[in-house]
């Protein structure tokens, strides 16, 4: 998802353990989740919204070419 690798993995849990306090560790673990979900779910809504406008605009072209075939049948329906 983010391209991270062991090492990285690594060093970013490393330095962590370096600056946080043993009982923050805990506090902090749980401000990570909580952030994780955040992220989760703000792109879950964001491509909730780009299918949501895709099927909008699938429906207006599909209206579109109704009403054209509609105009078309009148048109021959004159004759």
């Amino acid at each position: 998802m983010f391209n991270i690798g062991w090492t990285e993995l690594l060093l970013v849990t490393v330095v962590f353990l370096i600056f946080v306090k043993p009982a923050d560790i805990p506090f902090f673990i749980k401000k990570i989740i909580k952030f994780f979900y955040m992220i989760k779910n703000y792109i879950s809504e964001v491509t909730d919204e780009f299918k949501a406008e895709l099927y909008v605009d699938e429906f207006k072209k599909k209206n579109k070419e109704i009403l054209k075939i509609e105009k078309e049948l009148k048109k021959l329906k004159k004759k």
